[in-house]
């Protein structure tokens, strides 16, 4: 049994353990036992280091993610140790993104009223229902998180025609009301659930590289090693699509895709060994795969199945709009008229 001898008369101890000291560093547990004050700089790498868990491997695997796609994911395949293991990268970059969003109050996803002119938003009456005119409802990604004061205006405009308007107009007041603040309900439960379709989707985009790269030549578990490294290069690319909005650039989200399948194309190149064509063809096919097969489905059926008690009966019906990509009107049908004596 060995046991840690304590400091003899005169002599220092660790502050750690109290074993005895011979130079600076404790021999039994490592302690660093010279007392100092930290410089600001130091104190906040620190902090960093700490949340992030940073270290010299993450700055090379982040040069490597830039200007050389595929490398670590060649070198975790290898077993060398040179670069971050995809996921603990994964964990990093996810933090970063996050605390960047509560630090710049930029949103996930936004569905808003906006303002389509220079004049202030109106509604008039119609047939059987109501009109916005100078405002739509938008969904935007990315953006810098709106005030309320479009969708207040919206709202006092469709109440300034509630006086002209007859019972079937009324309730398409109320209908479009409701509405227009469900959907603002909302945004805080799809901001809430799109950062976790991520977790949820990351095995389905492991998956569904199968096919295209390797079959059964690969094992399955070097498809989710490349889904993670995947992952990492969105957040990202969200983190910088997301500065740029916050400088009001106000870029759309699908240009996303363009610097994802470049560098998807060279990962692909490297790590699964085919030709740059292979590779941009496999990823686009997935890329598109994954949206419409997992993606689609599984944050319209978030969507949906957090609206369905807060949206009005009449949302259902396919002539309260003209689409739903762009709102500005909602007329009930026709009631039913009695047949004819």
């Amino acid at each position: 049994m060995t046991t840690t001898d304590g400091p003899g008369e005169g002599e220092e101890s660790c502050s750690d353990c109290g074993a005895a000291l011979v130079g600076r560093f404790c021999h039994a547990c490592g302690q660093d036992n010279r007392s100092r004050n930290l410089p600001m700089k130091d104190l906040i790498g620190n902090v960093l280091a700490e949340s992030f868990n940073l270290e010299g491997r993450t700055f090379l695997t982040a040069d490597a993610m830039l200007r050389r796609p595929g490398d670590l994911l060649v070198a975790f395949r290898e077993g060398r140790s040179l670069y971050t293991t995809p996921f603990k990268l994964f964990l990093i970059v996810s933090a970063v993104f996050f605390v960047f969003l509560v630090w710049t109050d930029v949103a996930i996803y936004q569905f808003l009223p906006v303002r389509t002119g220079a004049e202030p938003i109106t509604a008039e009456l119609v047939p059987n229902g109501v009109r916005l005119i100078g405002g739509a409802l938008r969904d935007v990604f990315l953006f810098p998180r709106a005030d309320q004061a479009t969708a207040l205006e919206t709202i006092a405009a469709l109440e300034a025609a509630r006086p002209g308007a007859d019972a079937v107009q009324t309730r398409a007041i109320d209908d479009f009301i409701q509405y227009q603040r469900a959907w603002t309900d909302l945004n805080a439960t799809l901001e809430t659930w799109l950062p976790r379709l991520l977790w949820l989707l990351m095995p389905i985009y492991g998956l569904m590289l199968w096919p295209l790269f390797g079959g059964r030549r690969r094992m399955l578990v070097e498809h989710f090693v490349f889904a993670l490294w995947a992952h990492c290069l969105i957040f990202i690319l969200l983190v910088l699509f997301a500065t740029l909005n916050w400088l009001g650039l106000r870029l759309s989200f699908w240009l996303l895709a363009l610097p994802y399948l470049a560098y998807f194309t060279l990962a692909a190149r490297r790590y699964y060994a085919v030709s740059t064509v292979g590779a941009a063809w496999r990823g686009a096919v997935h890329l598109l795969a994954f949206f419409l097969l997992a993606w689609i489905p599984l944050s319209f059926g978030v969507a949906w199945g957090s609206a369905w008690n807060k949206l009005p009966d009449t949302f259902w019906v396919s002539e309260t709009s003209e689409g739903f990509d762009d709102i500005d009107r909602w007329v009930l049908p026709d009631p039913p008229t009695d047949p004819a004596p």
